[in-house]
């Protein structure tokens, strides 16, 4: 980030988590005194978990392969290191992690919620796309519309599960992905393909119409192909 932007989202950190929980920790007796790592655990549904010095489970692998842990990663150049290697991550949470390395604060972040949750979503939805596209060589149609509709919904989720939101139903998960794509942050074809497969879902499995046999059913199966592709990059 600039380096402007960073000096501002460190002093907020120190300020809003880290100064806050060492003077409670400090009134309770707690001897330390210098902080040199720091990890803010960020929970989609209740207050954050500070973590301090020790606490944060840190270790890193400088380019030589040397493992540094404890108080020694304030005396190692940041530059010569490889890898922040964690302990003990704590299941669908963001993070924010401050570590000092020889006078400097470096910063790092990642603000994505449900991150573990939206990878179930995301292999659950391949098991329902390998079903699919079976169904589609053996020409059953109405479980192969049943089926994308199913991957459709699964990959959509993942969108508001990394910003904090858990699915809650079809017709909210449809209007939130038509907002998304209004603002640019999925191609407009996911949050088209969404609601058309909600549509013919209803054709195909509950004989509404007869609609779902006059689509072109090789483009939703390259569109899925598309939304499980943009997926993956975004849980990375």
């Amino acid at each position: 980030m600039d380096e402007e932007i960073g000096k501002n989202f460190f002093k907020q950190a120190r300020d809003i988590w880290i100064n806050p929980e060492a003077i409670k920790r400090q009134k309770r007796g707690w001897k330390e005194k210098k902080i040199w790592a720091a990890q803010i655990i960020l929970f989609a549904t209740r207050k954050p978990l500070v973590r301090l010095n020790e606490q944060v489970g840190l270790k890193i692998k400088t380019e030589e392969g040397l493992i540094v842990e404890g108080i020694d990663i304030t005396k190692t150049d940041a530059k010569k290191t490889k890898e922040l290697i964690l302990n003990d991550p704590v299941k669908d949470t963001a993070n924010v992690y401050l570590i000092l390395f020889k006078q400097n604060w470096v910063v790092k972040f990642d603000f994505r919620y449900y991150r573990d949750t939206a990878k179930e979503h995301v292999n659950v939805a391949k098991e329902f796309f390998e079903s699919a596209k079976e169904n589609l060589d053996k020409k059953r149609f109405r479980p192969f519309y049943e089926e994308c509709w199913a991957v459709a919904e699964l990959l959509s989720a993942c969108n508001f599960l990394l910003t904090g939101f858990k699915y809650d139903n079809h017709h909210k998960n449809i209007e939130y992905m038509k907002s998304w794509a209004n603002l640019g942050n999925v191609k407009i074809e996911f949050s088209e393909t969404l609601e058309k497969l909600w549509k013919l879902r209803s054709s195909a499995r509950y004989l509404k119409s007869k609609e779902f046999e006059k689509e072109d059913r090789n483009r939703f199966v390259k569109i899925l192909e598309e939304m499980f592709e943009f997926t993956e990059r975004s849980i990375q």
